[in-house]
């Protein structure tokens, strides 16, 4: 039952992480292309009257994107570390429970606080 999971993890990690994967690049470029659209239906919105069409297709696009860019975030976070495989090789160690917890939490906040996840 485990390794359903872990080969879903494994190719999120392919699509969002690896550096070596092709599959990365044009998740990359088609994320970079609904970053473009999302800053033009913000800079839309801003600029026309709220009962404008454009206005109404602006919210829309927001409506889509924000889930969008959620999921993304929360799909790299999980694949950042093993937070399970972490703590356990902290407990085999003979580390106590709370320095276990901070050995498999430590690389997912480590994630949180990278520049490049602050601003995604």
């Amino acid at each position: 039952m485990a390794a359903a999971p872990a080969r879903l993890k494994a190719a999120c990690y392919d699509l969002l992480a690896n550096p070596l994967s092709p599959r990365r690049n044009a998740f990359d470029l088609g994320m970079s292309l609904v970053v473009v659209v999302s800053v033009i239906a913000l800079l839309v919105e801003g600029n026309v009257a709220p009962e404008d069409p454009l206005a109404a297709w602006a919210r829309r696009v927001e409506l889509a994107v924000v889930p969008l860019f959620v999921a993304e975030y929360l799909a790299r976070l999980w694949v950042a570390s093993d937070l399970v495989a972490d703590f356990r090789e902290a407990r085999g160690a003979g580390r106590g429970l709370a320095a276990s917890a901070w050995a498999a939490l430590a690389p997912k906040l480590a994630f949180m606080v990278h520049p490049l996840a602050v601003i995604d």
